[in-house]
């Protein structure tokens, strides 16, 4: 899949007609954005799937998961200077700034090309495989059902799927926290973001060593908690004469172990469940299980940017923010809804493949 992955990735940068609007572009774009999507996932179900057989005790499940999210940051960290990139591409070969972009993008593409094919032929996935386990041959339907029959890893997908909603609110809504509630210049965002994605690396560790000592449950738990706290502080931002940067040095406290917490251990709890599937079936349902976190994950995102626009429509200017405040309050109420959900999942029983 990474070979196609990346040639649809590239191709978005290379419409076929230059200059106005095109529908040629609009289709173009649409099928190869869908395409890259597609083999995108395509890659990636089975890239989380070998966590349960590569990581076989819980404990290297939440060091693989600590491993692979420090990674992802180092590589969130590498594309956004891409802009910088660019613009020096477009100086040292003179030529315009859309080709100074898409210069930029081959090279991305060419080193993401390289990191993708790293575990697809570094990792011999014969040496980890259990031949006792057999592979799962179910159709779509009765392998989603019969991974859903999973009480604990349904009551999990709910709560993950809160927490999706909730972040994707926050993120959508950063700019109006700044610009709207505190008042603030919009500069400030990058700032913020920046501190709060520097102290959520910082976090990584703790959270590992917290997960393996009371539970990945717990620590999911407690996240969930801090950040329907940080909607509470948001909500609060230009009201009881408290200055805003009081405000966003509280959300800068409150917010990176969340964030940390469900950075990790998604992945992790979901290789729990389907090697507690392995355990208790004898068969392989791991690709599935994969597949259904990130269906839901998707759909929690989704639902969360539609949800924070819907919002907006009760108002969404300096002195009209109700629609603003209403969408913290909301998410705030998710995340408490997502904990309720936590209570649940039944982590001891998940744990009894260890």
């Amino acid at each position: 899949a990474a070979l196609p992955f990346v040639a649809c990735y590239l191709l978005t940068f290379f419409v076929p007609v230059a200059g106005g609007i095109s529908y040629l572009n609009a289709a173009w774009l649409l099928v190869f954005m869908m395409l890259s999507a597609f083999f995108f996932t395509s890659y990636m179900i089975p890239f989380y799937s070998l966590m349960v057989e590569v990581a076989k005790s819980s404990d290297d499940k939440v060091d693989l998961g600590t491993i692979s999210s420090a990674f992802w940051f180092v590589g969130f960290l590498l594309i956004s200077f891409t802009p910088g990139m660019w613009a020096f591409f477009s100086e040292l070969l003179d030529v315009s700034r859309a080709w100074g972009v898409k210069i930029t993008f081959v090279l991305m593409g060419g080193l993401g090309f390289a990191c993708l094919m790293v575990p697809a032929v570094l990792i011999d996935e014969r040496q980890f495989a259990d031949e006792r386990v057999e592979r799962s041959r179910q159709r779509l339907f009765p392998a989603l059902r019969r991974v859903l029959q999973n009480r604990s890893f349904s009551f999990y997908l709910c709560a993950n799927t809160c927490y999706t909603v909730a972040t994707a609110m926050f993120e959508a809504g950063l700019i109006y926290f700044v610009t709207v509630l505190a008042v603030l210049e919009a500069g400030v965002q990058g700032p913020l973001t920046t501190i709060i994605g520097v102290l959520t690396l910082a976090c990584y560790p703790l959270i590992a060593k917290t997960a393996k000592g009371l539970g990945k449950s717990w620590v999911l738990k407690v996240s969930l908690v801090l950040f329907a706290l940080s909607f509470c502080v948001i909500t609060a931002l230009g009201l009881g004469g408290i200055h805003p940067y009081v405000l966003f040095g509280m959300l800068v406290v409150l917010s990176p172990f969340a964030q940390a917490g469900f950075g990790i251990l998604p992945q992790v709890v979901t290789s729990d469940c389907a090697a507690y599937d392995q355990y208790k079936s004898g068969e392989d349902h791991a690709g599935m299980y994969i597949a259904a976190n990130g269906f839901f994950r998707k759909v929690g995102g989704t639902l969360g940017v539609l949800l924070f626009t819907s919002f907006l429509l009760l108002g969404k200017d300096v002195g009209d923010d109700m629609g603003i405040r209403a969408a913290t309050a909301f998410g705030a109420v998710v995340c408490i809804i997502g904990f309720l959900f936590l209570l649940r999942y039944d982590e001891r029983e998940i744990l009894s493949y260890n």
